[in-house]
């Protein structure tokens, strides 16, 4: 099959996380078919994530919205198209533009008959790890991702703005450097681990640790919150939450020794990375 394919399109248009999820297939997918073009279409704002993967020839963005308009004219550039999700303006678009698409077996059924392979779970899809679940569309072209390691490449310009940021504002002397991810998406702020709980343990970590200092992340709407966590632990926090974009964000978590994040169905999804990131669940 290998010699048969020249160009591989992955359409992705997901959150954050199952974003990241998706880095072991396309890893596999560069591994099987090295001579292969992967392209990759992610969320406009969870593209990010995937930058600087020296797996992917391309990455740029699309929505379903967009998905619409697209493709009526430029013919089928790629051999096989592997679609994430159920929406089905993504998968018309990729039946648009290449000879073969695959994709979970949708609700609709003239949806799967555009399907190249509509693939099926062999177990309940809560029984399976998210990153085997991911993989499944890969296994339609044979490929088997045996590595299963999420992966995220942060540059080396980003790592030495991280850098600078945290000698000029954070203590010399400080031992360890504790980030801290104390919410994860508005729209599921049920998942996040209550703010009182983060005070405890930055406590019990200061009793252990009297010369760590913990890094409050977040975005935009966290702002107040980890204000609130840094007063109650005045000295030996900062908050830089709403102070950097995501993958600044990123960065500063790569410079920490280590991240304390809210997390959901963790046993389920929490793997390691590729990097040497010491990554901790909340819940």
């Amino acid at each position: 099959m290998a010699a048969k394919i020249s160009k591989i399109l992955v359409i992705n248009v997901a959150r954050i996380g199952d974003t990241l999820l998706t880095t072991p297939v396309l890893r596999a997918l560069k591994n099987t078919f090295p001579n292969a073009r992967l392209d990759c279409l992610a969320h406009p704002k969870r593209a990010a994530v995937l930058q600087g993967l020296e797996w992917l020839d391309s990455l740029a963005s699309i929505t379903p919205k967009r998905a619409t308009w697209r493709g009526w004219f430029s013919g089928k550039h790629w051999d096989y198209a592997l679609v994430y999700g159920h929406d089905a303006a993504l998968i018309r678009y990729a039946a648009r533009v290449a000879a073969r698409v695959i994709a979970f077996e949708q609700a609709d059924a003239d949806i799967n008959r555009l399907l190249w392979r509509a693939v099926t779970f062999s177990v309940p899809r809560e029984q399976m790890h998210a990153v085997e679940e991911h993989a499944l569309l890969a296994s339609a072209l044979c490929v088997e991702t045996r590595d299963q390691r999420l992966a995220y490449r942060a540059s080396e310009t980003e790592l030495k703005n991280a850098r600078m940021w945290l000698a000029k504002n954070i203590p010399v002397h400080v031992a360890p450097l504790v980030g801290m991810q104390i919410a994860s998406f508005p729209t599921k702020a049920y998942r996040d681990w209550p703010l009182e709980n983060f005070v405890a343990l930055g406590r019990r970590i200061l009793q252990e640790f009297p010369k760590a200092h913990m890094l409050i992340l977040g975005g935009k709407e966290s702002v107040a919150k980890a204000r609130h966590l840094a007063s109650e632990l005045a000295g030996h926090a900062t908050s830089v939450a709403g102070d950097f974009d995501l993958r600044g964000s990123a960065a500063l978590m790569r410079c920490s020794i280590i991240v304390i994040i809210p997390a959901h169905d963790w046993r389920r999804r929490i793997i390691p990375c590729s990097e040497s990131w010491t990554i901790r669940a909340s819940a």
